[in-house]
């Protein structure tokens, strides 16, 4: 063996999941420091990034079409800024173990994978499975908070107990691990090929292009996928639009691409950090003399974030059974294939509902308040499981992630524990949207009802919807309420209810309702 083999550093194959970017990547950071050759890698896992793949249930695609392109083009710009940086990118389809194996064979067999540390059950069984082929090491990555940093605050169950805990803490925001300076080892011999082998399409993945491609209504449409075009609205949001001073009294808005920073697609895909987004809000802070409840109430949402990630790390797989990590069996899921469809379809008759659920499958995204009305609407309405609008929402969220995704609609299904939120759709409607502007949006045949009459069109006679070219509108969906069955446990009321009361306390009761509705309407997304 010649000198400079026996010291020779062995490659690192950093397994990129949803970690889409080159600034402020602590999996890059610890490659660069291992100071071998390091392969950046993308597994278009076929069981996820194909038309066929569908969710446990085989209700809804594991991904849509939507996702599937924004991914796409995350991994095109990320490929560009490895490039310049003298690196690369490679993608291949398959599974996990079985491509990166074959890779660390490519390399000469001595490499290390290097992947971020999972919080889901699926998740996770993709390392394990890494682990038997391959040297595996991990590195925790993608929350605002590192766990490091949180050792002596214990977690809660109850977010506001968590989170008053971090914060009083004084708990620390990471610095930029990766900075625009830092450079990155090249790739190792012998993978040429399969650096330059061209990305998937999605013809080739099973999509068809037109489902791909967004419906421009919400203003906000076709996001392009990657870490140019995020700190790009991550810049214009805070500085160039100036919005952040706003964003507490906006951040229930509908319609528009400036009432809330729209985030949430690149912090999904790991196309910009939770840290990067938290010091440019103190950046805005610091250089604009302004701070202010808008101004943490970012860093605030990104903290739910946080919050979902080590939920869904501490339940596991518990996550995602029927009745909760707490197993709360205090009602039985019906089914009702019927009704789902119509849900999917935004056909419910419920105006509010219909139109957030229009929007979705037409561009990819829906705002908090929308989520928090259609979740609630499915569930604590129609009694239907809510792992099947979960499922639907998997499939049709271009900002997918799996642990707030499955947390948020774990906690309006009522199963973590604390207060069941059960929205009033109609008055929802009348807060939110007065002048029916977004049921009218995406419901073209309530386009000519006034409102509040838009909010409730099988109110008005049959001559008059005609009229209003409303006629092939549906009627209601029959609801079956909630109700907790005799000897519930104290606490856990619905927002119906809490009406109970009178004088000051039902004030007081009112103000915390209203309180509570706020701190939920962050938990989605931003």
């Amino acid at each position: 063996m010649s000198a400079l083999a026996a010291t020779a550093k062995p490659t690192t194959i950093v397994w990129l999941r949803d970690e889409l970017r080159v600034h402020d990547n602590a999996l890059l950071a610890e490659a660069a420091a291992r100071g071998g050759p390091v392969l950046p890698v993308y597994v278009l896992d076929d069981r996820v990034f194909d038309a066929a793949a569908t969710s446990e249930s085989g209700g809804s695609r594991k991904c849509g079409a939507k996702r599937a392109r924004f991914t796409l083009e995350a991994l095109d710009d990320l490929r560009a800024t490895l490039g310049a940086r003298g690196s690369g990118l490679v993608v291949e389809r398959g599974r996990p173990a079985d491509v990166l194996a074959g890779l660390c064979a490519a390399v000469g067999g001595d490499a290390t994978v290097l992947c971020s540390d999972a919080a889901c059950s699926e998740e996770r069984k993709d390392e394990a499975a890494v682990a038997k082929v391959a040297p595996l090491a991990k590195v925790w990555e993608g929350t605002l908070y590192h766990p490091e940093d949180l050792r002596g605050v214990a977690f809660h169950d109850l977010f506001t107990a968590w989170r008053t805990k971090v914060e009083k803490a004084g708990t620390r925001v990471r610095g930029d691990v990766f900075p625009k300076a830092a450079t990155l080892p090249a790739p190792p011999a012998g993978v040429d090929a399969k650096l330059a082998a061209p990305l998937p399409t999605l013809d080739a993945l099973g999509y068809d292009a037109a489902d791909a491609a967004c419906d421009g209504r919400g203003d906000f449409f076709a996001p392009a996928g990657g870490e140019t075009a995020a700190l790009a609205r991550l810049r214009k949001y805070v500085f160039e639009e100036d919005r952040l001073k706003d964003y507490f009294n906006t951040r229930d808005g509908m319609i528009g691409q400036g009432y809330s920073t729209k985030l949430a697609p690149w912090l999904s895909r790991g196309c910009v950090s939770p840290r990067a987004v938290a010091r440019a809000c103190a950046d805005y802070e610091r250089t604009r003399g302004i701070k202010n409840k808008s101004t943490y109430w970012v860093v605030f949402e990104l903290t739910w974030r946080d919050y979902f990630v080590f939920y869904a790390q501490k339940y596991g797989s518990k996550l995602f059974r029927p009745y909760g990590v707490k197993d709360i069996r205090e009602r039985t899921w019906r089914a009702d294939p019927e009704a789902l469809r119509r849900w999917k379809a935004g056909e419910t008759g419920a105006p509010l509902v219909d139109a957030n659920m229009r929007e979705l499958a037409a561009t990819g995204f829906m705002s908090n308040r929308g989520r928090q009305n259609v979740a609630s609407y499915l569930v604590l309405d129609l009694g239907l499981d809510w792992r099947l609008g979960a499922e639907h929402f998997e499939e049709h969220l271009v900002d997918y992630t799996p642990e707030a995704n499955w947390g948020n609609w774990h906690a309006a299904a009522g199963l973590s524990g604390g207060r069941v939120n059960r929205f009033n759709i109609l008055k929802q409607s009348k807060d939110y949207d007065p002048k029916g502007d977004y049921v009218k949006l995406w419901i073209p045949e309530l386009a000519k009802v006034p409102a509040p009459q838009c909010f409730t069109p099988s109110s008005l006679s049959k001559a008059d919807r005609e009229a209003a070219g409303a006629g092939d509108y549906p009627a209601p969906l029959p609801t079956q309420g909630f109700k907790f069955p005799d000897g519930a446990r104290p606490g856990k009321k619905s927002h119906q209810q809490d009406r109970k009361g009178k004088g000051g306390e039902r004030a007081q009761i009112q103000r915390k309702r209203k309180q509570k509705s706020r701190v939920q309407a962050s938990a989605w997304a931003e």
